[in-house]
């Protein structure tokens, strides 16, 4: 053999043998692996062939990817019955025609899902419907407390609508109370229905009841007597609340909407971190010798862990060097125990991510001011680089023995907490649309109250209870394009979720006080001693100021 054919003997020998151990792995593995696409190619209609690939998909994604799957099979899921239904369902709707609408199909998906799944999820997602909100729904009848012969008993002080705009009003239906309710009638039935909150400088409870259940109606006990009112829930601030600051000499007030920041068009991407960056500094400068942090969280339904990271590294530590000891002992809070699913579908996600990597890797050389260094990413890039460590490593593995396993995001020592710089009362404002990321900066904070002259105040209304399942990713069937958005990762036993103050999944955080976003100013004026603090509230209950 001439010594120049081995310049491609040997390569391709090699190549050859990595695509025989791949084959083999793929031949003994007891997870069959589909090609998946990254793309939406929805179809009109779909075909019986179409119909039962969909269906296969359905069952692979829920068996390799849902971190939910193994709990709600041992509560008696059964993937294969679901497909079955669902395949039932729409053959009727086909009869003897070739193909059946798509929407149809994805219809009928989602009813048998629906009705299926078994566990409270907050992040899952079945084509945009997921578990309802648990939430505070309020009646316009406020009591005061008295001590009467019995014991604490409750009268009817004041009846009194919420000031709504007229924008406000349009998107709610304003029922009147039935007449006959008076002031001075007593309250007899259960105290948990009684919610305490501040009106006229004054210490009184608002009727509400809290459930998943969006009524219109609630039945309230009076003088023994049950009568239906109206109640309605809390606002939702999404389409104005915004990011932003605002401070007096001893309070500073901080609204975080999101912590995304970085999304979209690389032009959008470098603002966000432009504006991400600016906001760090002055949670950093202005929190400075301040007595009280007023942390706005309402309507924030999560994002990057690693902002909120920054954000209150920035805020407790506003002294001190920011140290990657103190970014990395914020990051591990509520998340120590955060298992995530490695498995052939997942893998394909994290190869293509490494590949952008890669790309953006390249793209730094060929542009000089491609990707300039902000300091809160330089800590982000180091927490990112074990985490992508394990994940990718994991990742191209899939390519030689495809598996379903659960790893973990964190294999280094947790580190307590430092000693924060910021001494004085923190106060949450969250409602029941905030989740997830926020959820944990509620875990975070009550971790600061274990030091010395910190004290957290939780006010407004239960969070959203988002954290069970996490790190959920959006998946297509090829055909139908049916759409779901299913958590991968699991973080059930984490020491900082074990608060008193912490209710489960769909439930959330229950606060110290239950208002909502018209009341949060008066609470904040009775319980902060600060004279500023009314003119710098004002425009609070819209979510702006």
């Amino acid at each position: 053999m001439k010594k120049r054919h081995l310049f491609w003997i040997i390569p391709l020998s090699i190549i050859f043998a990595v695509f025989l151990t791949v084959l083999l792995g793929h031949l003994i593995s007891p997870v069959k692996v589909l090609p998946i696409s990254s793309k939406n190619k929805a179809k009109n209609s779909v075909s019986e062939k179409e119909i039962k690939e969909d269906l296969k998909y359905l069952k692979y994604y829920f068996e390799n990817m849902y971190a939910g799957y193994d709990l709600m099979v041992e509560k008696g899921f059964d993937i294969d019955k679901v497909c079955s239904q669902i395949y039932e369902k729409i053959s009727k709707e086909k009869g003897s025609l070739e193909k059946v609408n798509s929407s149809v199909f994805r219809q009928k998906i989602q009813e048998v899902l629906l009705k299926e799944i078994n566990i409270v999820d907050m992040h899952l997602s079945i084509a945009g419907i997921g578990t309802p909100l648990k939430r505070l729904y309020f009646s316009d009848i406020y009591f005061k407390e008295k001590q009467g012969p019995q014991g604490k008993q409750y009268f009817v002080y004041k009846i009194q609508q919420d000031p709504f705009t007229e924008a406000m009003k349009k998107d709610l239906t304003i029922l009147p109370l039935p007449e006959g309710i008076k002031i001075g009638m007593e309250y007899t039935g259960p105290e948990v229905n009684l919610r305490e909150c501040i009106l006229d400088s004054e210490k009184v409870y608002r009727y509400a009841v809290l459930t998943n259940k969006n009524p219109k109606y609630a039945n309230i006990s009076l003088e023994g007597t049950s009568i239906t009112i109206p109640v309605l829930p809390s606002i939702s601030l999404s389409s104005e609340k915004m990011q932003g600051y605002a401070e007096t000499e001893d309070t500073l007030y901080i609204s975080l909407r999101d912590f995304v920041f970085n999304s979209g068009s690389k032009n959008y991407e470098e603002l966000g971190k432009r504006e991400f960056q600016s906001l760090c500094e002055n949670a950093r400068e202005l929190s400075k010798g301040k007595k009280n942090l007023i942390i706005d969280l309402r309507d924030n339904g999560g994002g990057d862990p690693f902002r909120r990271n920054a954000v209150f590294a920035n805020l407790m530590y506003n002294s001190s060097e920011i140290t990657q000891d103190i970014v990395t002992s914020i990051a591990v809070v509520g998340e120590d125990n955060e298992k995530r699913i490695l498995s052939s579908p997942l893998a394909h996600f994290y190869r293509r991510n490494f590949f952008y990597d890669l790309k953006k890797f390249f793209k730094s050389f060929e542009f000089k001011d491609y990707d300039v260094k902000y300091p809160f990413e330089i800590f982000e890039e180091i927490e990112y680089k074990n985490w992508k460590k394990i994940n990718y490593s994991y990742a191209f593995g899939e390519l030689f023995f495809p598996s379903r396993k659960w790893i973990s995001d964190f294999n280094g020592e947790i580190k307590d907490l430092p000693e924060p710089d910021f001494k004085g009362d923190i106060y949450m404002l969250t409602n029941s649309y905030s989740a997830s990321c926020s959820e944990y900066s509620m875990a975070l904070a009550y971790e600061f109250e274990k030091f010395d002259g910190v004290q957290v105040h939780h006010i407004g209304e239960n969070t959203c209870g988002a954290v069970s399942y996490v790190n959920p990713v959006s998946i297509v069937l090829p055909n139908s394009g049916f759409w779901m958005y299913i958590p991968t990762a699991l973080n059930l036993d984490s020491k900082a979720f074990m608060h008193s103050k912490y209710h489960g999944e769909g439930e959330g955080w229950y606060p110290d006080y239950w208002v909502n976003s018209f009341q949060i100013s008066e609470l904040l004026q009775y319980l902060i001693d600060d004279p500023e603090l009314k003119e710098m509230l004002v425009g609070i209950e819209r979510g702006y100021l």
